[in-house]
């Protein structure tokens, strides 16, 4: 909270009413050179912890759009047995390590989806969602993450994720689109080096 202050009152974030009766506002990116500042730099850190190239990403983020999940999970599970340094980040900041890898991963999607983090939709905010730029792709995607402490609960914890997506009803606002005929619900839980997905595809 005390980094989002900051960036806030340094002008590197904006902050957008969502309901300013109900005290509801969004952080957002206030123009497109602050978010190339933003990309870059969040890009470079996880290059630098997970060794991983650009080509990397973008080979992850095809198996994504191509709906290949076995591949996609497990491509993201070499890329992060690969990634001698991950623990230097620390227990601490594991969620901070995840999310920033994930956001670098959406981000080369950018022509296909636009980007939505912190998306609130229903009784909470999905970590991510991708909307369709084009009415030729019908797909949304809606995606959570979770991080647990034992490889034992990696399953049970990506099947909670994906509860939480239904339960809070984070397809309720990606639904309302015009051409979205079907969502993707998509839940990653990591423990370390270790990953596992939970999918269902749900219909707008």
């Amino acid at each position: 909270a005390g980094l989002y202050s900051l960036l806030f009152f340094s002008g590197y974030l904006n902050l957008e009413a969502i309901d300013a009766l109900r005290n509801f506002f969004r952080l957002s990116v206030p123009n497109h050179e602050v978010a190339y500042i933003y990309k870059e730099r969040v890009l470079s850190w996880v290059e630098q912890k997970l060794k991983l190239a650009p080509a990397g990403y973008i080979q992850l983020a095809d198996l994504l759009v191509e709906g290949d999940l076995e591949g996609f999970k497990d491509t993201l599970q070499k890329f992060l047995h690969q990634g001698v340094s991950f623990y230097q980040t620390g227990s601490k900041l594991s969620e901070v390590f995840y999310n920033g890898f994930m956001l670098c991963l959406l981000s080369m999607l950018s022509s296909y989806y636009r980007l939505e983090s912190e998306y609130e939709s229903g009784l909470g905010k999905a970590d991510a969602v991708l909307l369709p730029r084009s009415a030729s792709n019908p797909q949304a995607l809606i995606l959570e993450y979770k991080v647990c402490k034992a490889a034992e609960d990696l399953a049970s914890t990506a099947q909670a994720g994906l509860k939480q997506i239904q339960e809070k009803h984070y397809a309720t606002k990606v639904q309302s689109y015009d051409g979205v005929q079907r969502i993707l619900a998509l839940s990653l839980s990591f423990c370390g080096k270790e990953v596992s997905l939970a999918s269902e595809v749900l219909t707008a």
